[in-house]
């Protein structure tokens, strides 16, 4: 594990690698500069949600954790209204407004878990997937872009 010299993020990090909290699994490192790291999003949520028994890989980047908050952004195309195309995830506790220096990786992980689960159609980062979601067509779709995309299953 490489050095890190903010010792929050360095605690935080040490916190979700050896700590067995659902849904969370580290996968690969630390970038060399710290900045990033790479994890599998194990969705142990409810099975009726179209994530049940992905392994989502996403990527979390920071600068000046944690007085400003994470980027979390997918590596594959989750197909979610609060996920961009892009695969950023927009998320309340995720924004310069809502976020706290209290909150830990460990929250914004669960918290993202969550929103899996209970997406946000009010106000959709990305509208086609909140139209799907509306129409009831969503949950065939999710699935569907996943399973293309050969994201692991558990």
């Amino acid at each position: 594990m490489a050095f890190i010299s903010n010792k929050r993020l360095y605690n935080d990090l040490i916190e979700l690698y050896t700590s067995d909290y659902p849904g969370v699994s580290f996968v690969g490192d630390f970038s060399n500069d710290c900045s990033c790291v790479s994890l599998k999003l194990r969705c142990d949520v409810d099975p009726s949600c179209p994530y049940f028994g992905f392994m989502l890989p996403l990527t979390m980047c920071f600068s000046n954790y944690p007085l400003a908050c994470p980027s979390v952004r997918f590596d594959v195309d989750v197909f979610h209204p609060n996920v961009y195309e892009n695969g950023l995830v927009c998320l309340n506790i995720l924004s310069a407004k809502e976020w706290s220096p209290a909150l830990s990786l460990r929250v914004v992980l669960l918290t993202l878990l969550q929103l899996l689960e209970l997406p946000n159609d009010q106000d959709p980062a990305r509208r086609e997937a909140g139209e799907s979601y509306i129409r009831g067509d969503w949950y065939e779709r999710v699935v569907r872009i996943l399973d293309s995309s050969k994201c692991e299953r558990f």
